[in-house]
């Protein structure tokens, strides 16, 4: 499910299960997790890492459909890594300031959880 405003990427990178990594494409990003292109054989469920931007973060696949994917981040497991990864996306001074207060209040709801 969809909660906050998506940013069109055009960041490539590799996802990594193991010992095993593919190429994929990221082709869009949220506050809360990421849309990929080019992942065969992922299962819903599955948690995967992403290594892109100079970054290596967590996520857990939510959704498959062919080759395309929804995951969410996993705070837990690399909160610095993630913020680093949206920041270099986001690009703008704008974005980051918008994108630091955001990611401060999920990172705390999460931990309420």
């Amino acid at each position: 499910m969809r909660h906050g405003k998506r940013f069109v990427s055009s960041a490539t990178g590799q996802i990594i299960r193991g010992t095993q990594s593919d190429l994929i494409r990221i082709e869009d990003v949220s506050l809360e997790g990421i849309k990929l292109s080019g992942v065969k054989n992922v299962a819903v469920g599955e948690i995967v890492k992403i290594h892109a931007k100079g970054t290596i973060f967590s996520v857990k696949i939510v959704w498959t459909e062919g080759v395309t994917c929804g995951a969410q981040f996993q705070l837990e497991t690399g909160r610095d890594e993630i913020a680093r990864f949206l920041r270099a996306v986001l690009g703008t001074e704008k974005g980051r300031l918008r994108f630091d207060s955001t990611f401060h209040e999920l990172s705390n709801a999460k931990r309420m959880q």
